[in-house]
């Protein structure tokens, strides 16, 4: 789970060191490198997943899930305040 961040840092890196004044192109290239991080995201958590379960099925065990609705509203930077407000 290590590389998450390191796909994201990447990303924002070379994001920051174009410098191109058109923002249309600018526009393209960071959708174009949003999107191919969110790619590898999702196949990283694929795989991850994948492999949770086939180890699940060697082992014969369950695998549990549960309900994570609203857990991001509890880990959001902010204050008081404004957390409570939404």
């Amino acid at each position: 789970m290590e590389d998450l961040p390191k796909i994201t840092y990447r990303t924002k890196k070379v994001t920051s060191s174009f410098k191109r004044n058109d923002h249309r192109i600018r526009q393209k290239i960071y959708s174009k490198l949003g999107d191919r991080r969110a790619r590898r995201i999702k196949q990283f958590l694929n795989r991850v997943s994948k492999d949770i379960v086939s180890k699940a099925k060697k082992s014969c065990s369950l695998i549990v899930l549960e309900d994570i609705k609203g857990i991001r509203k509890l880990y959001r930077k902010g204050t008081v305040k404004e957390i409570n407000a939404e």
